[in-house]
């Protein structure tokens, strides 16, 4: 079963479009899991191969670790085009600003900067949890009679923001959820929101109305749903 998931993931990352709505929840499910991924189906091929007689079946033992290898390496290929994503956003900078824009930078701000765009630590554990101020459920529109109530949580550094990199600028933070889904709050970049906050980053974390019914896999969180439009 394991193999043949892996099979149909590989098989919608090469080859369905990206219009395709089963490839697009792949996409959100698995492909963050890259690497994961690689891990499990490789070892599951390993087990398979363990599992096969050599000497009476070697025929069936060479496809599937053929397929398992294929597979195993497809699955990868999100893991594996990071660095190459980084690098590509790193020249795009580099040409809006500057090749030298990294010699404006004074040295102490420089001691807040991540040594490295990546690692696989941070692949797997996430961002290092920063301390900063955090005030949750701030209301800044209600209606009764549209049963709708939006608010915001703010994230702000401990000390002055004026003495740190930041310098107070303000990040207004929004979920995505093409206006039928998604909230505010810990699944919404919780730790990328202390980490700015901490640099001295003032970021709003905030709702929008919702379209009710307009996906119904994932729930329109309540208070937050009404007879909206884009344009609203």
């Amino acid at each position: 079963m394991t193999l043949i998931l892996g099979i149909f993931i590989a098989y919608s990352l090469l080859f369905s479009p990206i219009t395709d709505f089963t490839s697009w929840w792949i996409g959100i499910i698995f492909y963050p899991f890259s690497l994961s991924l690689f891990l499990i189906m490789l070892s599951t091929t390993i087990i398979f191969l363990k599992l096969i007689n050599p000497t009476k079946r070697s025929y069936l033992r060479y496809s599937i670790a053929i397929i398992g290898l294929i597979v195993s390496t497809i699955v990868l290929i999100p893991f594996l085009s990071t660095p190459w994503v980084s690098f590509q956003a790193e020249r795009n900078f580099s040409d809006a600003f500057g090749q030298d824009w990294k010699v404006k930078i004074d040295s102490a701000s420089k001691t807040y900067f991540m040594k490295t765009p990546f690692t696989v630590t941070e692949y797997f554990l996430g961002n290092h949890p920063k301390d900063c101020n955090i005030d949750i459920d701030e209301i800044f529109y209600s209606n009764i009679s549209e049963g709708l109530t939006l608010a915001f949580d703010a994230y702000y550094p401990k000390v002055s923001g004026s003495s740190l990199p930041g310098n107070n600028s303000v990040i207004i933070n929004i979920h995505g959820g093409a206006w039928v889904a998604g909230d505010k709050g810990p699944m919404n970049m919780l730790q990328v929101n202390k980490y700015f906050a901490a640099q001295g980053y003032v970021v709003f974390d905030i709702q929008y109305g919702l379209k009710e019914g307009g996906f119904g896999i994932i729930s329109t969180p309540e208070g937050m749903g009404g007879n909206f439009s884009i344009d609203d």
